[in-house]
């Protein structure tokens, strides 16, 4: 049987100098009036990615049919059935000659707005079945054993999203320390930009203008990192704990990394496994010892860039979280 390498998504590149003009842009006016306007962590966020990827150019367009199909084959419309079977009905839908079966389509331009490919509704004996189908994305982990990729959720992605933000705005609204607000912060980063991944480009770039939209918000000086195509550079730890937290997430809840993608079967189950994890994990907040302590580290590293030193405040969350959760941490 052939088996299909993970592919990963799109991704658009754009001119480093466009980007930093951009992102200055971002900190000086979009963040300002987001400030001023209290609005929420979700409309923020839309708000970030739509600003910082003002330069982003999508120049792989699907032509119309291939986004209809795309929907088709990643519906539950498309079980069972060939690639002829699945290209017939795609056409019926376009042509509305497929009385059954309708299809909208956001718009082609992705700033702003998640990873949704389409809403599917289905006429099941007079009972409508909707369903929105959701963009594949795959992110590169190195482990030793090679490159393998995580897949995200291709499933509620809206859903988690709206429950991550409206409890960091619960977390940000009983906030008074610097630590506390770093901790919401790698909270909500870790989670929505390493787990969920919502949009199908420019996540770093809406994720990291949050954090400095968080920052200032508490009125926190914050200096982020950059290398020179306007990423928090590699060799930060900052970006190594938080991969570190996606790889004790899989292990700790038995998800696997792919290499190949898997049967149709085996990934829906892992989809379903994965969405009601993320929601539990999102609901856990800050109460879990474990994850406390590993959200304290990537804190640590986010208040590095301020100008204040606060590693005896995390360093108390962190010893405070190992007794509650009765492990130990071994440094190799």
């Amino acid at each position: 049987m052939n088996q299909e390498r993970t592919v990963l998504a799109k991704h658009f590149d754009v001119e480093p100098n466009q980007k930093f003009t951009t992102q200055e842009w971002v900190r000086q006016s979009i963040i300002p009036k987001l400030i001023e306007r209290q609005a929420p962590s979700e409309r923020s966020l839309s708000v970030l990615h739509y600003a910082s990827t003002w330069n982003l150019q999508n120049n792989d367009r699907l032509p119309l049919s291939r986004r209809y199909e795309e929907v088709v084959r990643e519906s539950s419309l498309a079980r069972g059935k060939s690639d002829r079977q699945i290209n017939k009905m795609t056409q019926q839908i376009i042509d509305s000659t497929h009385s059954k079966v309708k299809i909208s389509l956001p718009s082609e331009r992705g700033r702003g707005r998640y990873r949704v490919l389409g809403d599917v509704e289905e006429d099941l004996n007079g009972k409508l079945r909707k369903q929105r189908i959701w963009e594949f994305r795959a992110v590169n982990m190195i482990i030793r054993q090679g490159t393998f990729s995580y897949i995200t959720p291709q499933k509620d992605v809206d859903g988690l999203m709206s429950k991550l933000c409206q409890e960091y705005d619960s977390l940000e609204a009983r906030s008074e320390e610097p630590a506390d607000n770093a901790i919401n912060l790698a909270y909500f980063y870790t989670i929505g930009n390493k787990l969920i991944h919502p949009f199908v480009d420019g996540n770093h770039r809406a994720f990291d203008r949050f954090l400095e939209y968080g920052f200032a918000k508490a009125n926190i000086p914050f200096s982020i990192p950059q290398d020179q195509s306007g990423n928090i550079p590699k060799e930060e730890r900052f970006r190594v704990l938080t991969a570190n937290f996606v790889t004790n997430f899989l292990r700790i809840n038995n998800l696997p990394l792919f290499y190949y993608k898997p049967p149709r079967a085996a990934f829906d189950a892992y989809q379903e496994k994965l969405t009601k994890l993320l929601n539990t994990l999102i609901g856990q907040k800050l109460n879990d010892p474990f994850s406390v302590y590993l959200y304290a580290a990537i804190a640590g590293e986010l208040l590095k860039w301020t100008p204040n030193d606060h590693t005896r405040e995390v360093s108390a969350i962190q010893e405070k979280a190992k007794i509650e959760g009765g492990f130990a941490v071994f440094n190799r």
